[in-house]
């Protein structure tokens, strides 16, 4: 059963990346600067710089659509401090809603499908802002989908080769049925009440980073395997236990699943991941619903 949940893995992985990787430049329009009366994106769109979405307004984006940043330019890059990031973003402080399909799923990539990871700053909501992602496959960005005190859902999607493939703070967010695979970091938050459920992470460096105070989460149904580090990381500021129990860590062994830990087995003065009782197969139904 593991092995067939790795293979499955790695063929939608594959998949995809030759999908991007066959992402010519065919026309399409490049834009910046402020969304004015709502947007509607289809086909191929070229973000040179930050794209702001502002209160009240929403971009909607159509199953299919590829929407490729390319370096900012001189005077393009106008937010680069924290919560913000270097390279041309999509800043949202009204709505985005991004919904793709199996047959035409929507990408955010770097222009050039060479890049590394860090290509492009990020999709990020700010206060008060919501996001709605389906069927979506986000690569080579800073950290992809990044939020602080916002509302968003995520499903169905795949993230590869980003420095974080989902980052918030304070954010009301559900995380269910994507592959997380390649990354540096898959999920990194602080605060927040997140729903990660029925996931597969795969091959991160780490796949979940909590840095501080956790609170209202459920983390659980997911498959959490080959891990380059580690499977979880806890920040100084966890002074508590963490529950991440009922997931499959790819072994039936506890001490192997504790050796992908770094917590307070290592360092005194931070909590735990509470990881028992744990899935001793993986989670028939994790992953995205077109890997089935």
């Amino acid at each position: 059963m593991r092995l067939q949940i790795q293979w499955g893995t790695l063929c939608l992985g594959a998949a995809i990346l030759l999908l991007i990787s066959g992402c010519a430049a065919t026309p399409g329009y490049q834009t910046s600067g402020e969304i004015a009366g709502g947007n509607f994106w289809k086909g191929d769109v070229f973000l040179r710089g930050d794209m702001i979405v502002p209160a009240g307004e929403t971009l909607t984006i159509a199953p299919g659509t590829r929407v490729q940043f390319l370096p900012p330019g001189r005077g393009k890059d106008s937010f680069t401090d924290h919560p913000f990031f270097p390279g041309s973003e999509l800043i949202v402080y009204g709505r985005v809603v991004a919904e793709g399909t199996s047959e035409n799923p929507i990408i955010f990539k770097a222009e050039d499908s060479q890049g590394p990871p860090g290509s492009w700053g990020a999709i990020n909501f700010q206060e008060d802002s919501s996001g709605r992602f389906s069927h979506c496959i986000l690569t080579q960005a800073d950290s992809a989908l990044h939020s602080q005190n916002a509302s968003m859902r995520v499903e169905n999607c795949f993230f590869s080769q980003n420095l974080v493939a989902i980052r918030f703070n304070q954010t009301d967010i559900l995380i269910r049925n994507n592959l997380i695979a390649d990354n540096q970091t898959g999920i990194r938050f602080h605060y927040g009440a997140p729903e990660i459920v029925d996931n597969i992470f795969s091959g991160n460096e780490k796949g979940i980073f909590v840095t501080s105070f956790p609170k209202d989460y459920r983390i659980c149904g997911n498959t959490i395997i080959g891990s380059r580090r580690y499977h979880v990381v806890l920040g100084e500021e966890v002074p508590d236990d963490v529950h991440m129990r009922n997931n499959y860590w790819g072994s039936d062994d506890s001490d192997e699943i504790e050796a992908g830990m770094f917590d307070g087995r290592r360092v005194e003065y931070i909590g735990r991941v509470l990881f028992e009782p744990f899935l001793t197969s993986p989670n028939p139904i994790a992953g995205p619903t077109w890997n089935r």
